[in-house]
């Protein structure tokens, strides 16, 4: 009997040995970051397990031999790699996967405003004539109705005669009149009804047309009343802020609050504008009063405030130089270090605006001369280094010009 035992042993000894362990990891090509999730199976075998939260996997019982290990994940595709599982000691890999687009079918999604499903609702269709379709009839050199009458279907245009002149008749054709009488819809322009249409079809410029639409009878009567029994035509002019008729002729219409910065895709420098227009004006500034020392002077506690030891030309040209250079400097400065790729101040603005500023620090310095007042003194001093930079790089950024292509690197 205990030869059964060793026996049983002696044939399981062999079979067991002939499969073994797989372990390994799954992890991203180029980061080597562990991939979570993973599919990992044995091909053939049905023996497979997914990677833990270090993408590592341990497939057990794998028969001895070469396999195929199929590897798949959502977000980094499928890849198969070929193992050799030898008896006796569980064999290693790593599985590098790289990231895949996953391409998912075309979604159609249509979005109808709240009106439009109304609309349907009630079998009733929007005739519009857009913005788009005015310009093309602009091209055309056609007028209102001939417009109307090319994009709205069961419309008629005619030209109306009678005793008090002449005017176009656009009526619906389901309601149409005879020639002595215009079955016209009414007329909204911007919301306000207009009495009297046909000669309004005449007069109104297309170019100043955002759109029009026209409301069949139906409908018209239920929104705007008995009288719009023979239908409504809602017209839409140009908004303010939108380009007006010279549009086409590329002409831009600015603001009364200057730049429109929304043109320039960089914001203004702020900080380099100031410090440039500080170094330029104070330069501009010790010039200026070199100058002006040559030729006139400050007297304390005189009749005259200021005395001049130059003739009238010199001194007018000392006085000039002690205005100018600061505001020349300072504005030059300002618009050099403002400029950016798409835009560039002007130097007028910014040279007026430097000088005004000047001329109320300069009356405060003389009068602090002549007080003998420290205080005075200083406040006035800071006025005449500070305000004319900061006027400079407050006109730099107000009053601007797009650059074009080839503009050279000089300021205006």
């Amino acid at each position: 009997m205990a030869l059964l035992p060793a026996a049983v042993l002696a044939l399981a000894g062999p079979a067991a040995s002939q499969t073994s362990d797989i372990v390994g990891q799954v992890v991203r090509e180029g980061t080597l970051d562990p991939v979570v999730e993973a599919q990992v199976v044995a091909v053939g075998t049905g023996i497979g397990t997914t990677t833990d939260a270090r993408g590592a996997f341990r497939l057990e019982g794998v028969p001895v031999g070469r396999h195929r290990l199929q590897v798949s994940h959502i977000g980094y595709g499928q890849r198969e790699v070929e193992v050799t599982v030898a008896a006796g000691q569980p064999t290693g890999v790593r599985i590098l996967l790289s990231e895949t687009a996953v391409q998912l079918e075309a979604i159609d999604v249509n979005v109808i405003s709240w009106e439009e499903r109304r609309l349907r609702g009630l079998g009733v269709g929007r005739n519009v004539v857009t913005r788009a379709r005015i310009e093309d009839a602009l091209g055309r050199n056609m007028d209102l109705a001939e417009v109307l009458r090319r994009e709205v279907p069961n419309l008629s245009v005619r030209r109306q005669q009678n005793i008090a002149g002449s005017g176009v008749c656009i009526e619906l054709r389901t309601l149409a009149g005879n020639a002595s009488q215009c079955r016209s819809p009414k007329v909204y322009l911007d919301g306000v009804p207009i009495e009297g249409p046909t000669l309004l079809y005449q007069q109104l410029d297309l170019r100043m047309i955002e759109s029009m639409e026209v409301v069949p009878s139906a409908e018209a009567g239920a929104r705007y009343g008995s009288g719009a029994l023979y239908g409504a035509l809602l017209i839409q002019t140009r908004r303010p802020g939108n380009a007006m008729p010279d549009e086409r002729a590329g002409i831009q219409l600015v603001g009364p609050r200057g730049f429109d910065w929304s043109q320039d895709s960089q914001r203004h420098p702020l900080a380099r504008t100031f410090t440039y227009a500080l170094v330029g004006s104070s330069a501009g500034l010790l010039l200026g009063m070199a100058a002006a020392d040559r030729c006139i002077e400050i007297r304390r506690r005189a009749r005259a405030d200021l005395y001049s030891r130059c003739e009238p030309w010199p001194t007018f040209g000392s006085a000039a130089a002690a205005l100018m250079l600061p505001a020349l400097a300072g504005g030059l400065a300002s618009g050099l270090g403002g400029r950016t790729d798409a835009s560039r101040g002007r130097l007028l603005p910014a040279v007026i605006v430097a000088a005004m500023t000047l001329i109320p620090g300069y009356a405060l310095l003389i009068t602090s001369e002549k007080d003998a007042n420290p205080g005075l003194h200083a406040v006035a001093s800071g006025v005449v280094i500070l305000a004319p930079p900061l006027a400079a790089t407050l006109a730099d950024r107000i009053y601007r010009k797009l650059r074009g292509p080839k503009e050279p690197r000089g300021i205006e």
